[in-house]
């Protein structure tokens, strides 16, 4: 829409005793854009900031002004596989150049121009990327014998992502730092160096040191304490026959929750968001308690379209203006969310949170207020709320539990949940 007003007109034009003017307004934007703007709210006693709205903080940084101009290639999540605290950054790069056919062997250097005599360092083959490293005597040594340990038949092919695919692929265990992705990126770069070394050093190039060169990586890093049992998920009997041996994981004790009565004068405000895979379907619900427990009034809101974040967040505001109707002068605030608690604190946000940043500071004005964290196991009839509010499209205020909402108010009071 284009707007009917100069862009050197300022705010305050349409700004009129402390609060929009509806009549200015409503020459230059339709009436439905009139009453969003007027559902913003304004703090008379904070000084305007800006916002940023690239940035999920709300502050202007270098680095994402630069993300937002720049023309960035296509994503491939399947290379940050290649990147973990067990892999050195060195061995990262080389898999990425690898990938990307920029690793200089003979028949690369011929292709840019060099005269130079191609010879593979274990055949009189020219040496090129498949044949050094998928199909040459020794690659396949070394693909076998690790296949063999691991009961993988390494796949006869030209491509080293159809190589390093096998092993991704070949346990359901399988995620960033896992064995089975860790494996070919250090046989690939065990070959590398033990070409180099063949090359300009009169080195042997064997199936033997390389086998021993990647064997004595992951002996190192296990004996530094940086290799994990999970990342040997599904594979632990083979960890063992290669000596690396995991103490069991520690049993956690399971931890009593309990949902504490706020003292007497005092009433307990429990809220939750919710959203469907983050940014789908939106709802936000909480409850209000007295110092017995007892439901004073409860609330679910659908939210369209909308992150978790905002929820949470728009299940404090709508909490707190529903204590304040109702007369709550000191309140004690649970969530089961910790960031939105540090928003709270900073009183910054991303954009889109920034409104429901400025109307609870405005509610919070004149009375007792205590934000405190609860986990999600004394916090259910919240949980409950929001979870139904998923599936509305409107507001529902409740004076009078019902259901397995009065049921979990009820267990709440009489006994504790668990969190394992």
């Amino acid at each position: 829409m284009q707007p009917s007003f100069s862009l050197h007109e300022r705010v305050n034009y349409y700004w009129k005793n402390g609060e929009w003017d509806k009549d200015k307004l409503s020459l230059v934007l339709p009436m439905d854009l009139v009453q969003k703007v007027v559902a913003i709210p304004f703090d008379d006693i904070v000084n305007d900031k800006p916002c940023w709205k690239v940035d999920p903080t709300g502050n202007f940084s270098v680095k994402s002004a630069w993300e937002l101009v720049r023309n960035g290639g296509i994503r491939r999540p399947f290379l940050k596989e290649f990147w973990h605290p067990t892999v050195t950054p060195s061995m990262s790069i080389f898999i990425w150049r690898l990938l990307h056919n920029f690793i200089p062997v003979d028949e690369r250097l011929r292709e840019k121009g060099l005269s130079i005599v191609s010879k593979c360092m274990c055949c009189r083959n020219s040496e090129t990327v498949q044949h050094l490293f998928l199909n040459g005597t020794v690659a396949r040594e070394v693909w076998l014998y690790f296949g063999t340990l691991f009961s993988l038949i390494p796949p006869h092919t030209e491509y080293i992502s159809t190589m390093i695919h096998a092993w991704r692929l070949s346990s359901p265990f399988v995620k960033n730092g896992h064995i089975r992705l860790l494996l070919p990126i250090l046989i690939l770069w065990s070959m590398w160096r033990m070409r180099n070394e063949a090359k300009f050093n009169d080195a042997r190039f064997s199936s033997c040191r390389i086998i021993r060169q990647v064997s004595s990586y992951l002996t190192r890093i296990y004996k530094a304490g940086c290799m994990k049992s999970v990342q040997w998920k599904g594979d632990l009997v083979i960890a063992s026959k290669m000596g690396f041996v995991f103490s069991k994981s520690v049993v956690l004790n399971p931890k009593i929750i309990r949902w504490l009565r706020p003292a007497v004068g005092w009433w307990k405000l429990n809220c939750d968001g919710a959203s469907k895979e983050n940014q789908g379907k939106a709802g936000a619900g909480g409850v209000i308690r007295d110092c017995r427990g007892r439901m004073v009034l409860a609330f679910a809101t659908g939210l369209d379209i909308q992150t978790n974040i905002f929820a949470e967040l728009f299940a404090i505001v709508k909490g707190l203006q529903m204590a304040r109707e109702a007369d709550c002068t000191q309140l004690l605030i649970e969530t089961d969310a910790k960031v939105v608690l540090q928003l709270i604190a900073k009183d910054t946000g991303a954009w889109y949170v920034q409104h429901l940043l400025t109307r609870l500071r405005i509610l919070r004005r004149g009375i007792t207020i205590v934000f405190s964290h609860v986990y999600r196991e004394g916090n259910q009839p919240a949980d409950y709320l929001a979870n139904q509010a998923c599936q509305l499209n409107m507001d529902l205020v409740l004076t009078q539990a019902e259901g397995q909402l009065a049921s979990l108010i009820r267990f709440d009071n009489l006994f504790p949940n668990f969190r394992f």
